[in-house]
């Protein structure tokens, strides 16, 4: 940066501004693997809700509560030994008991008759048989129940059921055979009500739930069928077509999928948290290193940003460059504006005396260093005060000369005697202008005063003392 002086160009010190290193603040990892964590914590609990079937015989009930199913009205449980006397080849198309659900069954015929099933669970299914109803007078209605079923879920509106004589199995009698279903209900309490319509037959072999376990246990013997490897993979002719069947042994499955997914899970979770503890520390480390290292220190020198050199003593507007005003370009409106204006003196004392350091091993090093900078800029600046001084010096001597009384322009004589005769006269001074010059002549004193009283402390300066011209005092 330079600043144009009278004619002459003076370099001034360059001027240093404080370099901050940019603070990076790291991510939180801990906090963000928190939330996270916590997130898949809630997606976990809701996924190891094990959904488990239990299942409730028509003789043994629910294995799991004990809750018998009720049967009210004329039920039986040996068709032959009913009907006996019907037919002496009854075992040709009555039901196998060693083919039903834990080997046992019932039926009737009675439109009295009800059977009412209490469970917990989101999902009901409930199996029946089909017998070879179409030999020895039976009809072949008497193979779901003669003109259908109404079913009744939590005292609701009934719900009327229907077999499908086209859908009956190739091979009778068939087992396992689903006479309804109903799904995507609330895991609380629900109470079923079956009844057969008109007087036909309807079989009850066993019944299925889905209960939604809050924790992963082991497998019940409810869950399973007494015989599994026995019954068909899917129930044959439903009557609720197109609702779902459930699979027999699926809480088998789920029971032993409990136990790896969830160990998968919270393990998953454990190595994830470690990894981010780790990186965490990692870069706290590396971050300590940067600050801990001189290249990192040598950044960090507290310097402060300077203000652009302003004369210490600003001289009125009335004062232009060729006037004897130092700096070209600049001249405040008033006092008032130049006292408002940011200067800086010729010795710069906000350069710090000694480097700011955070590493003490390296202190030597740079306090050379900065030194050095500081005693060539100390330098610079005693040459540039006393180029200034000198400037100013002249200055002063040129504007002295001006305020001696000028020769005059013309000579009068006289022809004649007298005794009012005189020699040459001296025009008397423009006093206004003299006032101007004398002012000017003091503010430039007071400008070398400044410099030298700024200077002093640096190195001892030659003294500057102005010649004082013979007229002087006639100007003042």
């Amino acid at each position: 940066m330079s600043r144009r002086m009278i004619g002459e160009n003076v370099v001034l010190a360059p001027m240093f501004s404080p370099h901050q290193k940019p603070t990076i603040r790291p991510p939180n990892f801990l906090t963000l693997v928190l939330i996270w964590a916590a997130v898949v914590f809630e997606a976990v609990s809701g996924a190891l809700a094990l959904s488990v079937n239990r299942t409730i015989d028509d003789t043994l009930g629910d294995a799991v509560t004990g809750a018998l199913p009720t049967l009210s009205g004329s039920w039986f449980g040996d068709f032959c030994k009913v009907f006996s006397l019907l037919s002496s080849d009854c075992r040709d198309f009555a039901p196998d008991d060693a083919l039903a659900f834990n080997n046992t069954y019932h039926f009737t015929w009675s439109a009295q008759s009800a059977l009412k099933l209490e469970f917990t669970g989101t999902a009901i299914f409930v199996y029946t048989m089909v017998i070879n109803s179409t030999q020895h007078n039976l009809g072949p209605q008497a193979a779901f129940g003669g003109g259908g079923f109404t079913a009744e879920l939590d005292g609701g509106t009934a719900e009327v059921g229907h077999g499908d004589l086209e859908a009956l199995p190739a091979v009778l009698p068939a087992y396992n055979v689903l006479l309804y279903a109903k799904n995507g209900l609330e895991n609380t309490t629900h109470n079923l009500t079956i009844r057969p319509v008109k007087s036909e037959f309807l079989f009850f072999d066993y019944a299925m739930y889905t209960f939604e376990e809050s924790e992963p246990s082991s497998p019940s013997p409810s869950s399973t069928l007494t015989d599994p490897t026995r019954l068909p993979p899917s129930p044959s002719s439903p009557l609720d077509a197109g609702s779902p069947t459930p699979e027999v042994g699926a809480a088998v499955k789920q029971a032993k999928l409990a136990g790896p997914v969830a160990g998968g899970v919270i393990g998953g979770l454990a190595l994830l948290v470690a990894l981010a503890l780790i990186l965490y520390c990692a870069r706290r480390r590396r971050r300590q290193r940067e600050q801990d290292s001189p290249d990192w220190d040598n950044t960090d020198i507290a310097e402060e940003k300077k203000p652009p050199p302003w004369p210490a003593n600003p001289i009125p507007r009335n004062l232009t460059p060729t006037a004897g005003f130092i700096y070209e370009g600049w001249a405040p409106e008033s006092w008032s504006d130049a006292a408002n204006t940011p200067r800086v003196s010729i010795v710069d004392r906000a350069f710090p005396s000694s480097p700011t350091r955070n590493n003490r091993d390296s202190t030597a090093s740079v306090g050379a260093s900065v030194l050095e900078e500081k005693n060539a800029l100390h330098m610079a600046r005693q040459e540039e005060a006393g180029r200034q001084v000198e400037l100013l010096q002249r200055r002063i001597e040129e504007l002295m000369d001006e305020a001696r009384p000028s020769l005059p322009s013309e000579s009068g004589s006289t022809s004649g005697s007298g005794a009012g005769v005189r020699g040459p006269r001296r025009r008397p001074p423009d006093q206004r202008t003299n006032s101007q010059l004398v002012a000017q002549i003091r503010a430039l004193r007071e400008e070398i005063e400044a410099i030298q009283s700024e200077v002093e402390g640096i190195s001892e300066l030659p003294e500057y003392m102005a010649r004082e011209p013979a007229g002087h005092g006639a100007a003042d």
